[in-house]
């Protein structure tokens, strides 16, 4: 899976799983956001893998360090995260606070990489 390919499954996910615990841990381990569109297969899930699509806790710590951070839902139960730092702003939306702020922490860190290896997203 890709990472843009996980940041859509992310969007589109109704709620935790497991299986993109692992995507987003694999990612996470191979500290290599500058090959954004490489396809690269998780090892799985593993017991020790944080749930970060249902853990705000867990989804926290995908924010890099010196960005700031904010989820937010209105009365119409709308969900959604910003991520911002070092001129990247990254926006998301998501049915669970996890996912959203997951998903913006992703985005964030991404465009930060692109940045600092100077391709444009």
């Amino acid at each position: 899976m890709t990472l843009p390919e996980l940041i859509t499954a992310l969007e589109a996910a109704e709620g935790p799983s497991e299986q993109l615990d692992a995507e987003i841990s694999h990612f996470l381990h191979e500290e290599d956001f500058g090959r954004l569109d490489e396809n690269r297969p998780s090892t799985g899930w593993h017991p020790s893998t944080p749930a970060y699509t249902a853990s705000l806790d867990a989804a926290l710590t995908l924010v890099r360090n010196g960005f700031s951070w904010e989820v937010g839902q209105d009365i119409t139960f709308y969900i959604s995260a910003i991520v911002c730092g070092h001129d990247v702003h990254a926006s998301a939306e998501g049915k669970t606070p996890a996912l959203a702020l997951s998903v913006a922490a992703l985005k964030a860190r991404a465009s930060a990489a692109a940045r600092e290896l100077g391709i444009e997203l």
